[in-house]
C-alpha cells in the first residue's frame, strides 16, 4: 500500500458511495489518510452508513462528529451531499453543518443537504461568497426568509433545486431569487408556497434552460406570467390552496421557439400553443381552453386526466411515443378527444399507450391500430376496451411488435374470452418477445374467486402460448 501514489489512492476514494468506507480507511492506514486529507473529492453520506440497530436520537450526536471530523480533515472537496434521516423529533445540529460549510465553501462545486436542521439556518447565506464556485446546490426543508444578505454571492451557480420552503416564500422574494443567480440555467422548486402573491406574478427567467415547479401554492388566485427565450424544458405542478389558486399564462411572442420538454401537472391553461422545437409534451390533470398542435417536431405526447376545451391538431408524423391515459371517464376522452389524436398520429409511431378506466365494452378496433401504424414496437391497453374481430381470414399484422402489456379486472366471466382475445393477439405479433398481464382485483369478487381465476386462466393460456416458446408470458397485479 505505501507504493501507491497517494493521489491515486484519493481517486479510489472519491469513487467510493459510502462516507463511512472513507472515514473507516482514513482510520486504519496512514496512506489512506492523507489520501482523504489531500486529494478526496466526493463525498456522500446517507442511512446506509449507519447501522440500523442503533436508535437514530441517540446516534445523533456522534454521527454528526464523524461527518464534521470526515468533512474538516478535507482539503480540496469538490461535491458534498448529507442525505441522512432524523425522524420527526430530531434534527441535524445546524452549528455542525455551519462549521462545515465555512471549511469547503471556497472550494466546493456541488451540495447536497436533505436532512432539517435545529435551528433553521439560511444556507444561501452560510456559502455566499464573492469567490464562490458553487454550481450545484441541492436543499430540502430550505429557510429563507431574507435574500438581501446573499445578493451577488453565487457568480457560477448553474443548478438550484429547493424542496420544501419552511414558512413559505413572499412572491417578492420569489421573483428576487430568480434575479439573483446570473449562470443559472436549471432551476427546481418543489413544496412552495407563495405568500403575499400579487394577481399576476411576472418571472423573467431568460437565462433558464430547465424550470422544473412541483406542488406550488398560491394563498390567492394568481396568474403566473413567464418570459423566456431559450427555456428548453419545463416542467409545472401547482396546487393552490384552499383560499386561491394559480393558473398559468404563458406569453407566445417569438418566445417559446425553444421549448424542447414540457411537463403539466394540475394547472389551468388559457391557451397553448405547441412549439415548433418541443419534443415532448405531458399533459396531467390539466384544464386547457385551447390546445394546438400543428405542424412540429412534437415525437411523445402523454395526456392523462385532462379536460381540453378545444383541440386543434394538424398533423403528428414525427411522433413516436403516445400516451393516452384516463381512468375516471376513458369512453367520454376517447370519443371526445383520444380518437382524434390518433387519427393525426404518422405511420412512425414506435410506442403507444391506451388505458383508462374499463366499461367492460369494445371501443377500439386492435386491427385498425395494426393498420393506422404498422411500425408499433410496444404496445399497452386494456381489455376489453381493445377488441379484435375474431376468425379473420387474413388478419393484419405487427410486424415490429416486441412487447405487450394488457390489463385487465379478474371476473370470472372474463377468462375464457381474455384467454381467446389473447390467441387473436399472438396471431397478429409474429415477432413478439414478451406479454405482460395486469390483473386488477375484482371489488365484487372474493380473494379465493381471484385465485381461481388465475388458475383457470393459466390452464387456458398454457396450450395457446405453447406453440410460441420464443414468447415469455408474464403476470403482474395492479
Amino acid at each position: 500500500m505505501d507504493s501507491f501514489p497517494a493521489e491515486l489512492v484519493g481517486k479510489i476514494l472519491s469513487r467510493m458511495v459510502r462516507a463511512r468506507d472513507i472515514a473507516v480507511a482514513s482510520v486504519a492506514c496512514r496512506k489512506w489518510r492523507e489520501a482523504a486529507t489531500s486529494y478526496i473529492r466526493k463525498l456522500s453520506f446517507d442511512d446506509l452508513d449507519w447501522p440500523k440497530v442503533i436508535e437514530k436520537q441517540d446516534f445523533a450526536g456522534v454521527r454528526e462528529l464523524i461527518i464534521a471530523e470526515t468533512v474538516m480533515r478535507t482539503t480540496c472537496l469538490k461535491e458534498l451531499a448529507i442525505r441522512c434521516e432524523y425522524g420527526k423529533k430530531s434534527k441535524m445540529h445546524a452549528g455542525m453543518l455551519t462549521a462545515c460549510l465555512l471549511h469547503v465553501k471556497h472550494v466546493l462545486k456541488s451540495f447536497t443537504l436533505t436532512s432539517p436542521l435545529m435551528p433553521n439556518v439560511n444556507v444561501f447565506e452560510r456559502l455566499a461568497s464573492d469567490a464562490s464556485i458553487l454550481e450545484h446546490l441541492e436543499w430540502h426543508h430550505a429557510y429563507i426568509p431574507r435574500v438581501n444578505r446573499f445578493v451577488n454571492g453565487f457568480p457560477s451557480l448553474v443548478s438550484l433545486a429547493l424542496d420544501t420552503v419552511i414558512d413559505g416564500l413572499s412572491a417578492q422574494h420569489f421573483v428576487r431569487i430568480l434575479s439573483l443567480f446570473p449562470r443559472l440555467k436549471h432551476l427546481s422548486l418543489k413544496n412552495l408556497c407563495v405568500t403575499e402573491a400579487p394577481s399576476k406574478m411576472e418571472l423573467n427567467i431568460c437565462n433558464l434552460e430547465t424550470l422544473d415547479i412541483d406542488c406550488m401554492m398560491t394563498e390567492v388566485s394568481s396568474v403566473l406570467v413567464l418570459h423566456d427565450n431559450k427555456l428548453g424544458r419545463l416542467c409545472l405542478y401547482m396546487k393552490a390552496m384552499p383560499s386561491g389558486r394559480l393558473h398559468w399564462r404563458r406569453k407566445l411572442e417569438g418566445n417559446a421557439e425553444s421549448m424542447q420538454e414540457l411537463r403539466l401537472v394540475g394547472v389551468q391553461v388559457a391557451e397553448f400553443t405547441a412549439g415548433d422545437c418541443l419534443g415532448r409534451l405531458e399533459l396531467d390533470g390539466v384544464n386547457i381552453r385551447v390546445l394546438e398542435i400543428s405542424k412540429n417536431n412534437l415525437q411523445h405526447l402523454l395526456i392523462d386526466e385532462s379536460e381540453i376545451g378545444q383541440l386543434k391538431v394538424e398533423n403528428m408524423d414525427s411522433l413516436r411515443v403516445l400516451e393516452l391515459l384516463n381512468s375516471a371517464d376513458f369512453e367520454n376522452a376517447w370519443l371526445r378527444m383520444y380518437s382524434k389524436i390518433i387519427c393525426k398520429a404518422g405511420l412512425g409511431l414506435c410506442r403507444l399507450t391506451i388505458q383508462g378506466s374499463l366499461p367492460y365494452k369494445g371501443l377500439i378496433n386492435l386491427d385498425a391500430i395494426c393498420y393506422a401504424f404498422p411500425c408499433l414496437q410496444a404496445l399497452t391497453m386494456d381489455y376489453p376496451n381493445i377488441y379484435i374481430v375474431e376468425s379473420m381470414v387474413d388478419p393484419p399484422c405487427f410486424e415490429e411488435m416486441g412487447n405487450v402489456v394488457v390489463n385487465t379486472v379478474m371476473l370470472p366471466e372474463n377468462c375464457v374470452a381474455f384467454s381467446e382475445w389473447i390467441a387473436e393477439l399472438l396471431q397478429r405479433c409474429p415477432n413478439l418477445r414478451s406479454v405482460v398481464i395486469m390483473l386488477d382485483v375484482a371489488l365484487t369478487t372474493e380473494p379465493f374467486e381471484n385465485y381461481d381465476f388465475i388458475g383457470e386462466l393459466t390452464s387456458l393460456l398454457i396450450p395457446i402460448v405453447n406453440p410460441y416458446p420464443h414468447i415469455n408470458v408474464t403476470f403482474e397485479f395492479a
